[in-house]
């Protein structure tokens, strides 16, 4: 959810969300879950999609290939002060995942 509100507060128009639930991809892209405990965030989170992006898409994708986006989601969970975006360089963490990720696929 704050990875949507980042992306509308940062002014992207087209945008790939990718997640490893599939549940909360269902929830998100559909109505199943509205009337569930969260169905509430679920319907602000789509109004908000179509109120500021062009394109948006939800998409599975595994866990095993998506180290990078889960250890950025547990440091911002983790993070006392706001966050940043980091435009040119990233953190040491971020910057060790992905090219383990590059070297895997090689």
């Amino acid at each position: 959810m704050r990875a949507i509100e980042g992306a509308a507060d940062l002014g992207a128009q087209r945008i790939s969300f990718e997640l490893d639930y599939l549940t909360m991809i269902s929830a998100l892209k559909g109505r199943d879950y509205d009337a569930a405990e969260l169905g509430v965030l679920f319907r602000e989170e789509r109004s908000l999609c179509h109120a500021s992006f062009v394109f948006f898409e939800f998409m599975f994708c595994p866990r095993k290939c998506n180290h990078v986006a889960h250890a950025l989601a547990q440091f911002a969970m983790g993070a006392v002060e706001p966050l940043h975006v980091w435009a040119n360089v990233a953190p040491d963490f971020v910057s060790i995942l992905v090219n383990a990720d590059m070297a895997s696929q090689v």
